[in-house]
This record gives structure tokens, sequence and C-alpha cells, in this order.
């Protein structure tokens, strides 16, 4: 199973990682809101960004998580940006970085946002 997002990885891998020489892991949560989460097909949910980044703060590896700003649209901007927020705040990374999204007509996301 490839590296996606540190929940795969426990304990003594992380560490050894870490003693590796591997000092940051950068992952792109997106958001920590579950059906925004599930609308973009990100195939993890909160609990598991949540699990995973604490996975890697805990073996001393620096953090650094990204967010999308405005990927909940209209229809979810609160429930993204407060959920995000949680979220953000259980795993405590080292870093937070914010991408700027750009829909293109006639997608669904397009029309979610």
């Amino acid at each position: 199973m490839p590296f996606q997002d540190g929940r795969q990885k426990i304990g003594d891998e992380l560490k050894q990682l870490h003693d590796a020489g591997l000092s940051r892991i950068h992952i792109g949560m997106e958001s920590g809101y579950d059906p925004l989460l599930a609308f973009i097909h990100k195939g993890v949910k909160a609990a598991e960004h949540i699990k995973g980044g604490r996975n890697v703060v805990e073996a001393g590896i620096s953090l650094s998580e990204y967010v999308i700003p405005g990927l909940g649209g209209a229809l979810w901007t609160q429930e993204h940006a407060r959920e995000t927020a949680r979220v953000i705040n259980e795993i405590n990374p080292d870093f937070i970085r914010l991408r700027t999204l750009h829909t293109v007509p006639g997608t669904d996301l397009h029309e979610k946002c």
C-alpha cells in the first residue's frame, strides 16, 4: 500500500522513517468535513486524517497539512470551515497550507460551489 496519509504507518515504522532522514510529510487533507470528503472522492474520513496526522506528529516528523478554503462552496461553507478547523486542532500539525480552488464550469464541483 502506498503512503497516503500516515494511517497505515504507525509507531516504529514512522520512527524508522524519521531515523532514516525523513523530516517532513505533506498531506493534502483538503477538508475535515466527511460529506465533502465523500463528494470529492477523497477516500478517507476526518477520523482517518486525525489518526494519520497524529501518527506522523508522534513519530517526530514535521507535518504540513493542506486545506482548500472554498471547497465546500455555498452549500457546505460553514460545515467545511468548522470541521476542518476541528480536525486541524486535533492533529496540531507544524504547518497549515492553504490552496486556491478554481472550478471548471460544467463539472459537478463547479455546480456545487
